[in-house]
């Protein structure tokens, strides 16, 4: 099982997913698992576009190290992928709780709530990710975006003029984002 682990490693590292997902799956029927065992067929299984399999995967690493940020993140990109969007967020809330100066998981917050249709609770998310340094274009104009539909008409005309004072070139996607409405 020792060296099943070892060529599972090997091929990890060069991206031969189907060979590190055979091996690590025969580590584990050798009775050989662990956290990292499970945490790597998660983020095999993610990468070969599998996300059930990735979100058991990450699960089971949880279950052996309930605080690996490594495992929770990777279950959230999982959760996302396999569109159980009431569980990632969740589990996006709880690592707010813990990082809530994460930009990054802000976002991820933002974009979970647009699949779930709560645009309220998306707008408030790209807020904070805002006041927090994101100045992507594309989160901006999405912001304006949203609200001219369910915010203030004020703060999106501030952020669509943010938007031309730092990039003047982008006049067509500020008069496509007022179209949009």
């Amino acid at each position: 099982s020792r060296v099943h682990r070892s060529l599972a490693v090997i091929y990890l590292q060069q991206q031969q997913i189907d060979l590190a997902q055979q091996h690590l799956a025969q580590t584990i029927a050798l009775g050989q698992y662990d956290a990292q065992v499970f945490g790597q067929l998660g983020y095999l299984n993610l990468q070969a576009q599998q996300p059930w399999g990735a979100v058991s995967g990450y699960q089971n690493a949880l279950l052996l190290e309930p605080n690996n940020q490594q495992w929770q993140h990777g279950l959230l990109a999982a959760l996302v992928q396999s569109q159980q969007l009431q569980s990632a967020q969740a589990l996006v809330g709880e690592l707010l709780g813990k990082a809530p100066d994460n930009q990054a998981l802000w976002l991820r917050r933002g974009q979970i709530a647009l699949g779930l249709q709560q645009y309220q609770q998306a707008l408030a998310s790209f807020e904070v990710a805002n006041r927090l340094g994101d100045n992507a274009i594309e989160n901006t104009i999405l912001m304006a975006q949203l609200h001219l539909q369910y915010g203030s008409i004020g703060r999106a005309s501030t952020l669509l003029g943010q938007v031309l004072s730092t990039h003047p070139l982008q006049f067509d996607t500020v008069q496509n984002a007022i179209a949009w409405l």
